[in-house]
């Protein structure tokens, strides 16, 4: 049977929520038991809707026999692409939906201009890795969350690079602050461009980018959220750093980070990091970040994929 596959609109919000709810609760109780993992909380509808806001042909849906079966939300950046949130109801699983979903995810990114395609699931979901490395994704990294308290400073003196928040920018320099972070993604991989990620969180107030400057050359990008649940720290989602960077620029980089979070008076601050990464380990180590264990699997096909030790990012809803 084959689905018919469209964009989502408005009137399908509720019935997505619902949907997630349905095939990821028992998921999560497979995996993680009675832990505090295996609770699943509701998919808000608040969350779908602003997923149609924010890339409203990317929010694919499908249906059988009239009534919705799938759901998966697609994120553009450029060269690279994403998808997450990918849901079969468990009622019509096994069918060969979920390989329909795949296919129509795919067509989608790459019809926006995608070359690399990526994904996250959860390292103990084995049934999941084998039907997505039979698709053709193969695993690119680790992904956890490197925390760090915000009290103690990770380097002291005169700064060694200038960082700029883009939300006291005005329009003009904001503008080129955003070509400048256009230019960063640039050198990690012909074509990736997170403007549009930016331009959402500081449309939304929720949270702000720091540009790190060289001299007059942008070396550094932070995109961090800093509202909601967790606003005691600062929740890093995205980190680029040019390949050229010194060990002391990015000790530099973090610190800007640090300081933003204490203007903020966030207890903590942190960003993702790909634990198989060596370099990334020895700094988180060396410069006394901690790791948080909520860590997913990151799989991608196509190419090139940026290198994991300059490109930090957490894919979520």
């Amino acid at each position: 049977m084959k689905l018919q596959l469209r964009p989502a609109v408005p009137d399908d919000v509720t019935a997505i929520s619902e949907l997630i709810d349905a095939a990821y609760a028992p998921q999560v109780r497979r995996l993680f038991g009675d832990s505090h993992r295996g609770h699943w909380g509701h998919y808000d509808e608040g969350r779908v809707a602003s997923y149609l806001q924010r890339e409203q042909q990317g929010v694919r849906v499908g249906f059988a026999q009239g009534r919705l079966a799938s759901v998966v939300v697609c994120r553009c950046f450029g060269a690279v692409g994403w998808f997450h949130s990918l849901a079969v109801h468990p009622d019509l699983q096994h069918r060969g939906f979920g390989r329909q979903v795949v296919n129509d995810a795919q067509t989608y990114l790459a019809g926006q201009g995608v070359q690399a395609m990526g994904l996250m699931t959860w390292p103990d979901a084995v049934n999941n890795i084998g039907f997505y490395q039979h698709l053709g994704y193969r695993p690119t990294g680790l992904s956890l969350y490197a925390y760090r308290l915000t009290p103690s400073a990770l380097a002291t003196g005169r700064p060694a690079l200038r960082a700029d928040l883009l939300s006291r920018m005005d329009h003009t320099l904001q503008q080129r602050a955003l070509e400048a972070v256009r230019q960063v993604g640039e050198r990690l991989m012909p074509g990736m461009d997170y403007r549009a990620w930016i331009r959402w969180t500081l449309s939304r107030k929720l949270g702000d980018a720091l540009l790190v400057w060289r001299d007059q050359e942008p070396m550094a990008v932070a995109l961090a959220n800093h509202s909601g649940v967790k606003s005691d720290w600062l929740e890093g989602k995205l980190l680029l750093v040019s390949p050229d960077a010194r060990p002391d620029e990015l000790v530099w980089t973090l610190e800007h980070v640090r300081r933003w979070a204490a203007d903020l008076r966030c207890a903590s601050f942190g960003f993702p990091v790909d634990i198989t990464h060596p370099e990334t380990a020895a700094w988180c180590h060396h410069l006394g970040f901690r790791l948080f264990g909520d860590s997913m699997l990151n799989l991608m096909r196509g190419g090139p994929w940026p290198p994991p030790g300059v490109h930090l990012v957490r894919f979520s809803g």
